[in-house]
């Protein structure tokens, strides 16, 4: 298997936002993940080619995954374009907290800085 080697925007973003996230190569592309522990996955999508001006990542992505990983996998959350690093984990942070087992916990597919309100900038 072919090694790959991370960007520097890769790279700056997982550091940022420490142990708990790691990589995973999601429909052919690296993305940043986070297995929550509880049934539920956060995929990070686009960090490498964002070009960074006005996003740092195409969207976030819940998952549940308590079906299986693969094609059972259901999405339940979508987070899209967080301006910057701190929005980012702002968002995860949130997601993270979130119990996602909650039945009245609905789906959502909102942009961050909606979202965030004025917890951005």
């Amino acid at each position: 298997m072919a090694k790959f080697q991370l960007g520097k925007r890769m790279k700056k973003a997982l550091e940022y936002l420490g142990e708990a996230y790691t990589t995973r190569t999601i429909d052919g592309e690296i993305c940043i993940y986070r297995d929550l522990g509880n049934g539920f996955d956060i995929e990070i999508s686009g960090i490498s080619t964002c070009d960074g001006r006005r996003k740092v990542c195409n969207y976030i992505c819940v998952w549940d995954v308590r079906a299986g990983k693969e094609s059972a996998a259901k999405s339940v959350a979508y987070i899209r374009e967080p301006a910057s690093l701190r929005d980012l984990k702002l968002a995860l942070d949130k997601l993270a907290a979130i119990d996602w087992t909650d039945p009245l916990i609905g789906h959502f597919d909102v942009y961050a800085n909606e979202w965030l309100g004025g917890d951005s900038k």
